[in-house]
């Protein structure tokens, strides 16, 4: 079967492949194995045909249980994908998870637009640091699953992006190609952001979404600061993980599970 790196489904714009990425000891990362996108609250029967096809047998929500009871996964009950339900937004994790996760809200009245401005970097180095047992518990059950992945949150960019970003730097694949891959998630959320139920603060005065505020964006530099602290923090992605209790044995997998010969 042909291979993309986006996924060319009905019901989700920003589906991507983790394959094609070449890693520092000369291999690359397969196609086939791991698919992020956004929240699949409406696919087409085409659509799970496509995603069974392609060797997906499992779904990973990485949502807080609030809001996947409130937009229910529509893989939740497919027969022949598993889903499994590993919330990055429990215990001390949810305090560092930002709120616009579930939709951007509504200013109180007389706050300045700005102060809404959310600069993603420090966010994500905040749910890393708090969010070790997820860490653990989403990458050893991603190494222990034999199927294709497929994994979301609610817009597919910062929680999808953060365990992206885990993943191929745990294969060795570059920064430059890491901070690549999240900040295309602003392109392909482009139709996602105009069906969304937004406040004001987030658009122009013509109504249209306002791409200049910082809730729609995955600037490659975000990605860039957060790889710098887990390099200087913990020595690497990999550093960073085995202090999260991942065991050597389950990065080996998920090694030979994601990367193959060039």
């Amino acid at each position: 079967m042909a291979h993309f790196k986006r996924l060319p489904l009905d019901g989700l714009v920003n589906a991507r492949d983790l394959g094609g990425f070449p890693t520092r000891d000369g291999r690359v990362t397969r196609y086939g194995v791991f698919v992020r996108s956004e929240v699949p609250g409406r696919l087409t029967e085409r659509d799970i045909r496509f995603l069974k096809d392609y060797g997906i047998t499992l779904s990973m929500d990485l949502r807080s249980g609030q809001e996947a009871r409130a937009v229910p996964s529509a893989l939740a009950s497919v027969e022949g994908i598993a889903y499994m339900h590993c919330p990055m937004m429990s215990g001390d994790a949810a305090a560092a998870s930002p709120k616009g996760e579930e939709g951007p809200g509504r200013p109180p009245p007389g706050v300045d637009k700005r102060f809404f401005d959310i600069e993603w970097a420090p966010v994500y180095i905040q749910i890393l640091e708090n969010g070790r047992d997820w860490v653990r518990r989403a990458l050893t059950a991603a190494a222990e699953w034999e199927g294709g992945i497929h994994y979301h949150c609610y817009t597919g960019k910062d929680r999808t992006g953060l365990f992206t970003a885990l993943l191929l730097g745990l294969c060795g694949v570059d920064s430059r190609d890491i901070m690549c891959d999240y900040a295309l998630s602003m392109t392909c959320l482009l139709p996602f952001y105009e069906k969304m139920d937004i406040g004001p603060i987030f658009t122009k005065e013509d109504g249209t979404p306002d791409y200049t505020r910082g809730f729609y964006r995955t600037d490659p530099q975000t990605m860039e600061t957060v790889l710098r602290h887990l390099e200087e923090s913990f020595g690497g992605v990999a550093g960073y993980v085995r202090g999260c209790g991942v065991s050597e044995e389950t990065i080996s997998r998920l090694r030979r599970k994601l990367t193959e010969e060039a």
